[in-house]
């Protein structure tokens, strides 16, 4: 049921359909909604080859960008020397998964569920309309979310694993059960190791937190156009209703 209720309170969609299932009794309002989103839909279908072509173009020159920025990734970019086996490691990587985003955008554009949902939430009001385009954005980019979840997990386990062993060489250690940071005794051996892995850490980092950057801004900005366009389905309710 949590899972549910977190989906519901990410689709903007949702929220719209919960808020006029609601608010029935909102006769003019829903009227009114519903005239603008026949208004929009005309407008739509009398150019949709058109707005298609150039949505669909848009999001395959956004793959390719993403290909000529990982490709970017992989020749030292400005200067950084990352290190080139765990930076080929990711970049084949992320191109084998931009290779599936290819395959799932290929499936929605020749799709007619597209059109037909278009139609039918565009019926159903203006502000659905647009609450629609911000899911479907969402979806359609649910790959960059899944590239930022991978690069803030490693990034995440590479400090955490950074900063034991840096507690370690200052005879501390994290207890989980008690959950605080306790002495400890390490003999030679167990410094040597852990010395190993923190400079193995150490020269992997700077890879791992570009990549993580890259892929957190990517992610930033599809994330700002899809509240953009929920503040935006907001907006024209909260208008119409004053209306």
């Amino acid at each position: 049921m949590s899972a549910i209720h977190q989906f519901l309170a990410w689709s903007a969609l949702c929220a719209e359909l919960t808020f006029k299932f609601e608010n029935l009794r909102r006769l003019p309002y829903l009227v009114v909604d519903s005239l603008f989103g026949l208004i929009i839909l005309t407008f739509v279908t009398s150019q949709w080859l058109n707005i298609s072509t150039k949505f669909w173009s848009a999001i395959h020159l956004y793959i390719e960008q993403l290909e000529t920025l990982i490709t970017w990734l992989t020749n030292n970019p400005a200067g950084l020397k990352l290190n080139d086996a765990l930076n080929t490691f990711l970049a084949n990587f992320f191109f084998y998964h931009i290779h599936l985003w290819k395959t799932y955008v290929t499936v929605f554009e020749h799709s007619l569920t597209n059109w037909l949902l278009i139609v039918a939430f565009g019926a159903l009001g203006f502000s659905v309309l647009v609450a629609f385009l911000s899911d479907f954005l969402r979806v359609l980019t649910v790959h960059i979310f899944c590239f930022h979840i991978y690069t803030h997990r490693l990034a995440k386990v590479s400090c955490t694993a950074f900063m034991g062993l840096g507690r370690a060489f200052r005879s501390k250690k994290w207890n989980p059960l008690r959950r605080r940071v306790d002495s400890v005794r390490l003999d030679v051996r167990q410094l040597f190791i852990a010395t190993l892995a923190m400079i193995i850490l150490l020269f992997l980092l700077p890879t791992i937190i570009v990549y993580f950057v890259v892929f957190g801004t990517l992610w930033l900005f599809v994330d700002s156009v899809c509240r953009l366009l929920r503040h935006l389905a907001r907006t024209i309710r909260q208008t119409l209703i004053k209306l």
